[in-house]
């Protein structure tokens, strides 16, 4: 009886000396019931450490900011002063436009940043949207092509390009319909005469004429004539074109549209004039 309670008391022992065993390390012990040996056996953890739980996906990155690329000026709600502002909207000075450097500076430093939502100026919005728009030149042509002759008229035709019409989404949120268009044709024809012109007659074969009295020379010209022919001092007339482009815009729903202004566009060509002289032969 001793012998057995001894076995039993140390196979209780070895029992929770395996418990505490596999508590405190990764290796776990057991005994065999058949031949009372103790088999111990080390558990290895799983490579690359142990996982809890499934993977956590890391959040996706916000996108950027839009790019501040346009400068506008409007009127700052807490100073009631004239402020600039940043905007991704386009429409305003585009600051990445090399050429448009000065300006931006001149606007930068002449008036404090805006201190909270501008109040917008509907006039000044939309003359900053018309003039950021590269607006046409007269492209003439002439008739006769090369040289015209006094006496017999000379033809300009120049069609117009089309009305030019951009929908702008204000800060505020509202729409801004912004049109520009050609509303004259002025030309100076270089011998001082002017004439003005609708856009429909610019592209009409004939409507733009001018009849000069007097032929271009060059000096050598002059002085092989001695001047009584040709004009005093021009080799050619310098004739200007210009468009005038009208601004207009309207805040939509609305269908009135408001006056913005006028930009000229112009265009300089040289033209020469000669004389047909009839000769009677003898």
């Amino acid at each position: 009886m001793r012998r057995t309670a001894s076995f039993w008391g140390l196979l209780i022992f070895l029992l929770i000396l395996g418990t505490v065993a596999r508590a405190t390390s990764d290796e776990v012990c057991v005994t065999d019931p058949v031949s009372g040996r103790i088999i111990c056996e080390i558990i290895e953890p799983p490579s690359g450490g142990p996982v809890v739980g499934p993977p956590v996906e890391e959040p996706p990155e916000p996108p950027p900011p839009p790019s501040l690329q346009f400068l506008y000026t409007g009127v700052d709600p807490n100073t009631g002063g004239d402020c600039f502002y940043w905007s991704s909207v386009p429409g305003g000075l585009d600051a990445w436009d090399a050429a448009n450097d000065p300006a931006v500076i001149t606007i930068t430093t002449s008036f404090p940043e805006c201190t909270a939502v501008p109040t917008i100026v509907i006039d000044l919005f939309g003359w900053e949207v018309f003039r950021s728009w590269p607006l046409a030149a007269p492209d003439p042509s002439m008739s006769p092509e090369v040289s015209g002759v006094t006496g017999v008229p000379t033809w300009i035709t120049a069609t117009p390009v089309g009305d030019i019409v951009e929908d702008v989404v204000l800060p505020d949120g509202r729409t801004l319909q912004v049109r520009g268009r050609i509303v004259v044709l002025s030309v100076d024809w270089g011998d001082g005469t002017w004439s003005n012109h609708l856009p429909a007659d610019a592209e009409t074969p004939g409507a733009v004429q001018h009849t000069y009295t007097t032929k271009t020379c060059t000096a050598t010209e002059r002085d092989e004539r001695r001047g009584g022919l040709c004009h005093p001092s021009l080799e050619a007339y310098p004739i200007t074109l210009v468009y005038t482009w009208e601004g207009e815009y309207r805040v939509l729903p609305d269908a009135a549209w408001t006056l913005l202004g006028t930009l000229d566009r112009t265009t300089t060509i040289e033209y020469d004039i000669d004389e047909i002289i009839g000769v009677l032969n003898a």
